[in-house]
């Protein structure tokens, strides 16, 4: 995944499968690579979206839905 990081581009982010099991990963894992890893395709998935095929809104929409998770998880 290192060195990696520039090639993804989101053209569905609501077509993504495995991103609840993605989050206890990034959250959970023993491995602290794997959580490492997990965290940082966290944030390149809800950032890299192909320009082409997401609408401001929509991005809008996936990036303040992220920031709201990311904080409810803080707040517990």
């Amino acid at each position: 995944m290192l060195g990696h990081k520039n090639k993804i581009k989101v053209l569905h982010f609501d077509k993504l499968v495995g991103m609840d099991a993605l989050w206890k990963m990034a959250l959970f894992s023993q491995n602290e690579k794997a959580k490492e890893i997990s965290q940082e395709l966290l944030v390149s998935l809800h950032l890299k979206f192909d320009n082409q095929t997401a609408t401001r809104e929509h991005k809008e929409t996936v990036i303040n839905s992220f920031v709201g998770r990311c904080m409810a998880l803080l707040s517990q």
